[in-house]
């Protein structure tokens, strides 16, 4: 809840801004930490494998 309050007032969540090299990404849990490309490994299989949509 700081984060969001912190981002409310000054614009910083208070954590790194994300880039595409690292995609770093804040993860929201017991302990809230910035972590770099989680489930990579489901991005990877998502991008090797086409997905057709149903229906169509």
């Amino acid at each position: 809840m700081a984060a969001f309050v912190r981002f409310a007032r000054t614009g910083d969540p208070g954590w790194p801004a994300y880039d595409l090299a690292r995609r770093q990404t804040m993860l929201f849990d017991h302990e809230s930490r910035a972590v770099d490309n989680p489930r990579g490994w489901e991005r990877e299989l998502f991008a090797r494998v086409p997905y057709i949509q149903p229906g169509s």
